[in-house]
């Protein structure tokens, strides 16, 4: 997966400042879970896990929020 594009670039290709207001906005503000959030910047989601724990980023409880907007 050499074409990866960094954190930062991707962040900043949707219009965020960085990583960190993009990984809280998709997770605290959207309440994307942590799987979706690595479909969509296109890594795994271990390594977005890590992400998202790196940044201090509140973590919830499985079957919470994630199944709240799932119809």
């Amino acid at each position: 997966m050499a074409d990866l594009q960094s954190w930062h670039q991707i962040a900043l290709a949707s219009g965020y400042r960085d990583e960190a207001e993009m990984l809280r906005t998709l997770y605290e503000t959207k309440k994307l879970s942590v799987r979706d959030i690595a479909r969509v910047v296109g890594y795994s989601y271990k390594t977005t896990y890590d992400r998202i724990v790196r940044y201090g980023i509140a973590l919830r409880g499985r079957g919470g929020a994630n199944h709240l907007n799932k119809g």
